[in-house]
């Protein structure tokens, strides 16, 4: 069985810089939507998932979590920061043109507010500035969600106080609550939603490379990470392109997917 795990940690915003631009705007009556759509192309085996959070413990699960150890070794998932990057991912549901990234549909949002129709995005005389602007605000957004998983690596996390093992990793205990805990949250999500992974972890998912006692989070093909991502327009788009009057652009959210294989 499948699952989806949504992480509010990786959960971002950004607003536009740049506006849309017309050379003539005269169309009214426009009609307002928000809308979610998922974004596919986040792929990462379910292996290379496991090698990058695990945990140590002396016994198999039984409820009790208190003498858990957290870890993250960010160096077993190479590509993250492209991975992680939603401008690299797929439109695949409540798009309006099939394969579109992100950039592309937003901007055909845009023109959906302004003009009432997604086939206006034309009408914008700087369509690759806003696309750019886009782009850029993506790959900020990729690396807040890569300095939220290096902030528990074993080699170079950046939380006060964190413990270090015998072999001078670094780690969290399950005393840490913090959000940067992420291991500990996809522990616990994982627990909660397929307790009988965990009934012979020791059998399926070990990490003898770690040492005795230390195992990888047991994700399967197919599980899904997840993080919303809401995009703003530039505030002034309806002062440059003067379609309306006394009302803002809405937001749109994206539903962001990480597959794993």
């Amino acid at each position: 069985m499948s699952l989806n795990l949504h992480l509010e940690h990786f959960e971002n915003s950004f607003t536009m810089d740049t506006s849309a631009r017309l050379v003539v705007s005269t169309v009214s009556n426009i009609q307002d939507s928000a809308a979610t759509i998922d974004l596919s192309g986040f792929d990462v085996s379910a292996s290379v998932f496991g090698e990058t959070f695990y945990i140590k413990m002396d016994t198999d699960i039984i409820g009790d979590a208190s003498s858990v150890w957290y870890y993250v070794d960010k160096s077993k998932w190479t590509n993250s920061t492209d991975t992680m990057n939603p401008i690299h991912g797929v439109a695949t549901l409540g798009q309006f043109v099939d394969s579109d990234d992100i950039g592309e549909d937003f901007i055909r949002e845009i023109a959906r507010q302004c003009f009432g129709t997604h086939l206006a995005s034309d009408l914008f005389t700087n369509e690759n500035a806003m696309y750019t602007d886009i782009s850029g605000k993506c790959a900020l957004v990729s690396t807040d969600i890569n300095n939220k998983i290096s902030a528990a690596d074993i080699a170079a996390g950046t939380i006060t106080n964190m413990p270090t093992d015998a072999s001078s990793n670094k780690y969290l205990t399950d005393a840490y609550d913090g959000s940067n805990n992420l291991t500990k949250l996809m522990f616990n999500a994982l627990y909660a939603l397929d307790t009988p992974r965990f009934a012979d972890i020791s059998s399926n998912h070990s990490y003898p490379e770690k040492g005795v006692g230390f195992y990888k989070l047991p994700f399967e093909a197919n599980d899904v990470i997840e993080f919303r991502l809401t995009l703003s327009p530039h505030p002034d788009t309806f002062t440059s392109v003067p379609t309306k009057s006394g009302i803002e652009l809405e937001n749109r959210i994206y539903k962001c997917k990480l597959t794993l294989k």
